[in-house]
């Protein structure tokens, strides 16, 4: 009995300090609302996490008296969380209302961007194709010329050495 006691102590200061542990990576993204819930709930989860420490350190007592005292602990941090359940659940609910309210903003942001986008498109399209459309045959030109320089430095050593070999003939 005592180790199953023991054991659910470990598992319940385990899963609020992972639940603290969570809610702190993302706090300072909270809403000034769920900001000072939290604040709140911190409190509250400090004096939970107190009468947990104090109940499992009782429960290794040989001591009858620690041992009763363990298992009144391990029952008022019970108490206590079960009247901060409604303070969790709101928190719970202001930081998914926050979340809904940023996934909006992106959303809208998203959809602005893309209004911006399509009106520079509208207004410098056409430039833009026409700057791309010259810019090619540009490009198309000075290949073309590259070319013809190569092909003319080829046949200019072609000819050197063709008048080399008719002197050597």
């Amino acid at each position: 009995m005592e180790k199953d006691l023991q054991k659910a102590l470990d598992e319940s200061k385990k899963a609020m300090k992972s639940l603290e542990d969570r809610v702190e990576s993302f706090s300072e993204e909270l809403s000034e609302s769920a900001s000072e819930v939290w604040k709140e709930l911190k409190k509250n989860f400090s004096t939970v996490s107190s009468k947990l420490d104090s109940a499992s350190e009782n429960i290794a007592q040989k001591n009858d008296e620690k041992k009763l005292e363990a298992h009144i602990g391990a029952m008022e941090a019970k108490d206590n969380i079960e009247q901060l359940k409604d303070t969790i659940e709101e928190f719970a609910s202001k930081v998914a209302d926050s979340a809904q309210e940023g996934l909006d903003v992106a959303k809208l942001k998203a959809k602005l961007v893309a209004m911006e986008a399509e009106d520079y498109w509208e207004k410098n399209g056409k430039n833009i194709q026409k700057e791309f459309e010259e810019s090619k045959e540009k490009v198309e030109k000075f290949a073309v010329e590259a070319m013809d320089e190569l092909s003319s430095f080829f046949n200019s050593i072609a000819a050197k050495l063709k008048k080399e070999e008719e002197k050597r003939d």
